[in-house]
């Protein structure tokens, strides 16, 4: 799957005991109702997070997590890969001219 919108946050790398370490982003989708999405970047992926900024447009390619703790279900998205989003450039129309010679009659 594929988020696309803008960076809103990058978080600094944590780095937990164990010797697993994570990195959030959060980004805001392109959307009628835009949502604030954080996705997590784990172990070696962290550092692809070094070069974007907030208000980057970007697009994410994520996979959703499950798990069940004592009884609850839990629910993340794991980024796997980004890439700054292609801007769509609006070509200019072309608009037919009335330079021909063909008339109908």
């Amino acid at each position: 799957m594929e988020v696309k919108g803008k960076v809103k946050l990058i978080a600094e790398t944590q780095t937990f005991d164990s010797g697993f370490t994570k990195r959030q982003l959060v980004v805001t989708t392109d959307e009628t109702y835009p949502q604030d999405v954080a996705i997590d970047f784990v172990k070696d992926k962290c550092d692809v997070l070094n070069a974007y900024k907030a208000g980057d447009s970007v697009e994410v390619g994520i996979n959703i997590r499950g798990n069940e703790y004592n009884g609850k279900y839990y629910v993340s998205l794991q980024g796997w890969k980004i890439s700054k989003a292609e801007a769509v450039a609006n070509a200019p129309e072309e608009i037919p001219t009335e330079e021909s010679d063909d008339l109908p009659f």
